[in-house]
Parts: C-alpha cells; sequence; structure tokens
C-alpha cells in the first residue's frame, strides 16, 4: 500500500471510529470534539467518501449537507454558505509517495542544524525569524516558540541568522506520519531553502521508517511549489467553513 493510501485509509478508519459506524460511500457528518465551540467544520473528500469533520453543535445546520453522493470541497463550502456558513478556506493535503526529490539549490556557506527533542532549542534565533516573517506564514507553519515541534532542521547563515526552517510533529490521525511545516526568511526567498530544508528534515529523519504528509492554504503558491518540487502527491483538497453562534 502506498504511503497515501495508507493515509487515506487511516483517515476514514479514524471518521468510522469517531461516527460509531461505518461510513457510506457518500457525504457524512462526523463530531470531532477538538472543534467544541468553533461552530466549524471541515470536508476531506477522498476516493471512497466524503467525511465533513465538525464542532456538535453544527450537526443540525449541517444535516441537509449529509447525501448519498461525495461532495467536493467546492460543492461542500456552497452548500454550507447556503446554510449561513462562512468559507475559512482550502487547503491542500499531500503525502510523499517515494523517495523526495532534492531540490536544485546551492546551500553555499549556510549550514544545516538539525534539532531533536532533546537538545536545546536555538529560542533567540527563532524569534528573529518569526519577527521577521509576515504573521500568516508563522501561522500556516505553526511555529510557536513555547510549543516547538520535537524535531526541526535548520539552515543558518554564518552570522546566526536562520535562513530557513522546516519541522514535523506526528500526525494526529496517523502518528506514523510527520506533518511537515516550512518557513523561510524573508531575505532569503526565492532560493529554493525552503524545500532543500524540508529534504534535508526528510532525510534526517528517514532511518525511523516515517511517512510525510505536507499541509499547506490552496493560495499559498510558494508553499505548494514546496511540495511540487519534493515529489509530494496532492491526496486531498479540503474545504473549511465557520457558523457564527445561533
Amino acid at each position: 500500500m502506498l504511503p497515501s493510501e495508507r493515509y487515506v485509509a487511516s483517515l476514514l478508519a479514524a471518521a468510522e471510529t469517531a461516527h460509531g459506524r461505518p461510513l457510506g460511500s457518500g457525504t457524512t457528518l462526523v463530531v470531532d470534539p477538538g472543534r467544541d465551540g468553533t461552530g466549524s467544520a471541515t470536508c476531506y473528500p477522498t476516493p471512497h467518501a466524503s467525511i465533513v469533520w465538525c464542532d456538535a453543535s453544527v450537526v443540525e445546520r449541517l444535516a441537509g449537507v449529509e447525501s448519498s453522493r461525495p461532495l467536493s470541497a467546492e460543492e461542500f463550502v456552497a452548500a454550507a454558505a447556503d446554510l449561513g456558513a462562512t468559507l475559512l478556506g482550502y487547503g491542500l493535503n499531500h503525502v510523499l509517495d517515494g523517495a523526495p526529490q532534492r531540490p536544485d539549490a546551492d546551500l553555499g556557506d549556510l549550514v544545516v542544524r538539525h534539532i531533536g527533542i532533546d537538545d536545546v532549542p536555538p529560542i533567540s534565533m527563532l524569534d528573529d525569524l518569526i519577527a521577521a516573517c509576515d504573521e500568516d506564514d508563522v501561522e500556516e507553519a505553526d511555529l510557536d516558540r513555547d510549543h516547538l515541534d520535537p524535531t526541526f532542521t535548520l539552515l543558518v547563515v554564518p552570522d546566526g541568522t536562520i535562513a530557513a526552517y522546516a519541522s514535523g510533529r506526528p500526525h494526529d490521525v496517523e502518528p506514523s506520519f510527520d506533518d511537515i511545516a516550512v518557513l523561510t526568511h524573508p531575505a532569503w526567498r526565492g532560493r529554493r531553502l525552503g524545500a532543500l530544508t524540508v529534504h534535508e528534515f526528510i532525510r534526517h529523519r528517514q532511518a525511523e521508517d516515517r511517512g510525510w504528509f505536507y499541509r499547506c492554504n490552496v493560495d499559498n503558491v510558494g508553499s505548494n511549489r514546496v511540495a511540487e518540487s519534493l515529489g509530494f502527491t496532492l491526496v486531498t483538497t479540503i474545504g473549511a467553513v465557520s457558523f457564527p453562534p445561533e
């Protein structure tokens, strides 16, 4: 079974466990306790069924979305909008089915640093990277200096600046996959260093027989190019919405 197939199988299995019974081949609402109080719902289309993970408070409002037909992300968002929901955004979920392709990028005098859970994290360097980047980019990379991922890789300039950062944490549905994030310093963008950092991260971690999952917002062109340049397969396009409190 390819990693992308294993990821989809795990997603369906997790939804069936949460739902308490087998899913049909259409579109099914599945309550996600992690969304309590958010009023949110996200559609995950797969080749077998479409799963709508949602806050329990919006199940009744979304009842009309359940269907014998698997909805695409766009179809789900349109149907939910008719019911009063607001679009949060679309995301692209990728899985690596083979060895990562090495991007055509030159390290030059940059130094690769692999930081593990038992290492002392370079907090001041990470603070400088966060301060230099757009807030939305930092949020998409989920880079929180107080809650760092257990392992990450840095490309470091001789003066101590982090040119690019890549990290991974066990995926919430399939823990044998690393959920990868990447962030490049604005002064070092356009040199494929983000993709190179992800490549170095995977190369460092691959001895542990991990799977590789990469997600990004659909409008983040640069992040999507990183996934494509490394050879990731697009597994599903998801669509997220939010309902106002009743």
